[in-house]
């Protein structure tokens, strides 16, 4: 009885995202944003996603397979030898 909409919007109230800076130049500003409440994936599974009349918690591995995953690397953004952060401004 939990529709997929509760439960993103569930993971989504629980993870926290804060801001952590400005990129600022002459005519711009850019917020950079931190997410990240969840530490592993056994957090996530273990995020309470319903709770039944009865006390009962529903968790996530009770209504969904949570896996551990990444996404193939497309981009590389290095400064002076080390990672970094890239960010680019799209105009339309």
């Amino acid at each position: 009885g939990i529709s997929l909409a509760q439960i993103t919007q569930i993971i989504n109230s629980a993870n926290l995202d804060f801001p952590t800076g400005k990129v600022k130049s002459a005519t711009d500003q850019i917020t950079v944003r931190l997410a990240g409440k969840f530490t592993s994936v056994e957090q996530i599974r273990s995020l309470v996603v319903a709770s039944l009349p009865n006390g009962v918690s529903i968790r996530l591995e009770d209504v969904a397979e949570v896996q551990d995953g990444v996404k193939d690397q497309k981009t590389i953004c290095r400064f002076n030898g080390l990672d970094g952060i890239g960010l680019s401004r799209v105009c339309l």
